[in-house]
């Protein structure tokens, strides 16, 4: 469906409004995105639906500011076509019990968990693994290679 979106988004820092192609709607990491276009920044972002707050939908094209803006597809998104393979460990700081739980929780093979994915979704792969065990305060996962 080949519709550019004007939407109004809060990021972290600030309430902005932009005008986006949608390529994808992705859920990673416990959320779904919205992978777009930015015609604002002029590159391909991630926008996490639930702060999007308000979306105007327009035809292929559509104009603004007296220019023409049509959509664009996901085609060039380097990002989204480049694949990666994150691979972690259980961090040897935790307790051995904690250690063969996550173990099981996972598909680790000879110790090292392995994920594909690709590099727009890697960032919140990484973000995901390094959060820290409830108790020791400290990362579950090690990110190991590269």
């Amino acid at each position: 469906c080949e519709k550019i979106l004007k939407i109004c988004y809060q990021s972290r820092r600030k309430d902005s409004e932009r005008l986006v192609s949608p390529n994808r709607l992705i859920y990673v990491v416990d959320r779904y995105h919205l992978r777009a276009f930015c015609h604002s920044s002029n590159t391909y972002r991630d926008f996490v639906l639930t702060r999007i707050f308000d979306a105007e939908v327009f035809d292929a094209a559509a104009v603004t500011g007296g220019a023409r803006i049509s959509w664009v597809s996901d085609e060039n998104d380097k990002s989204w076509h480049t694949e990666k393979v994150l691979c972690f460990k259980p961090n040897p700081e935790l307790p051995e019990d904690v250690i063969k739980t996550l173990k099981m929780d996972l598909p680790v093979e000879r110790g090292v968990l392995k994920i594909n994915c690709n590099l727009a979704t890697a960032p919140y792969l990484e973000m995901k693994f390094a959060r820290p065990d409830y108790e020791k305060r400290i990362p579950q996962w090690v990110k190991i290679g590269e």
